[in-house]
């Protein structure tokens, strides 16, 4: 870490089981979790502004992580100034974008914050699902991307009211695909919450002795829990679409 949050310079060593950072309030140990989430996921969990991690009265903050594991070694580097903002890169490789970090190292973050998931909006609960199928299946973050940016381009042409007949031929077009990355963006959703739920069970078992269980639904927007499948899906969102 380089001029990030509190550190002006520190190296830090992990070992391979589990690793537990103790200190003093206000010391930083905080501030290195978030550095770890910002490298797995390309995201801070306290800020969305880079801006908010550089250290007072620095020009920028530099990260730089060596990923070891059992198939290959991988250095990141993530810098960022306020004159030339963020700068990445993947053994020694420039990227441009955080999805392209997301994958190489899996990161899974419980903080306060976290308790969002439970007592925020429903985006939260997206926003904690969508962080986790990114990292463990490329084709859910395509999927993603693809569905946000033709929403974007649709949402855009109906409100050009001037213009809109433009548009009119792309309908269809959009359409079909918003509603394919969707079919798979909900389905790989419903799953994961199916998988949650199993895994939060079995730990509760233990946890009340057996005598509480909890469930988790995905309220999608077809509203049919039985759909079961991307084709099911599609249909369902094309037809509503059109």
């Amino acid at each position: 870490l380089s001029q990030f949050r509190n550190y002006q310079d520190q190296v830090i060593h992990f070992g391979r089981g589990i690793n537990i950072l103790y200190g003093d309030n206000a010391q930083g140990k905080t501030n290195v979790v978030e550095a770890i989430h910002l490298i797995g996921t390309g995201k801070s969990h306290r800020t969305k502004h880079l801006l908010d991690l550089v250290r007072h009265g620095e020009p920028g903050f530099s990260i730089d992580a060596k990923i070891i594991d059992a198939d290959r070694d991988m250095s990141v580097r993530i810098a960022y100034t306020r004159k030339d903002g963020k700068k990445m890169s993947v053994n020694v490789v420039a990227r441009s974008r955080w999805s392209d970090l997301l994958g190489m190292m899996h990161v899974l973050l419980f903080s306060p914050e976290t308790m969002d998931v439970v007592k925020g909006g429903p985006g939260e609960r997206r926003r904690f699902v969508d962080i986790l199928l990114c990292q463990l299946d490329p084709r859910y973050l395509r999927a993603l991307q693809q569905y946000t940016s033709i929403l974007r381009n649709k949402s855009a042409a109906l409100r050009d009211k001037n213009g809109f007949d433009r548009y009119r031929d792309m309908m269809p077009v959009w359409n079909e695909g918003m509603a394919q990355a969707a079919g798979y963006v909900a389905l790989r959703r419903m799953k994961t919450v199916e998988r949650l739920q199993e895994l939060a069970n079995r730990e509760l078992d233990v946890i009340s002795g057996g005598r509480e269980t909890l469930s988790l639904t995905l309220q999608t927007f077809t509203g049919k829990l039985s759909l079961g499948s991307q084709e099911d899906f599609r249909a369902y969102l094309l037809e509503k679409l059109m």
